[in-house]
């Protein structure tokens, strides 16, 4: 058995995830700054339904909401791309935020179409922190987990 791990970085902020592959199958962090998500980038990185919860909030809920969904989609990428070795568009899969309160809560990874079979059946199922201007989501899978 060996380490599994997940980087990411963005302005002022860099982080690792590793453990023991006995623990955890896979994981997958990331890090965004509130803000960046911006709505000329909504067609490309979110669903119908996304951008629908979108535009039903203020512009403070929005940025925040798509900041979070966006950074979920990234941990959903990094945890899976170990396992299934196949590029998950963004569009691929939608984020519901499942609990949320002004640190953080979770968040839940649907898929909008077929992805890979090694996935099938798993409870994909992350966590989110905001601390200030940044945005923190990751997932874990358990060693039970599918292996290529």
């Amino acid at each position: 058995m060996g380490i599994v791990g997940s980087i990411s970085h963005t302005t002022g902020f860099c982080g690792a995830v590793v453990a023991e592959e006995a623990a955890l199958r896979t994981l997958g962090l990331d890090a965004e700054i509130l803000g960046r998500v911006t709505d000329d980038t909504w067609p490309v990185v979110f669903t119908d339904g996304e951008r629908e919860r979108l535009a039903s909030r203020d512009a403070l809920g929005a940025r925040r909401l798509a900041t979070i969904a966006f950074s979920a989609k990234e941990a959903f990428y990094k945890l899976q791309f170990p396992l299934t070795k196949s590029w998950i568009d963004f569009a691929d899969v939608e984020i519901d935020v499942v609990e949320s309160d002004a640190n953080g809560g979770a968040f839940v990874v649907r898929p909008v179409r077929e992805i890979p079979p090694l996935l099938a059946g798993l409870a994909l199922r992350g966590r989110f922190r905001i601390e200030e201007s940044l945005v923190v989501s990751g997932m874990a899978l358990d060693p039970l987990a599918p292996r290529r």
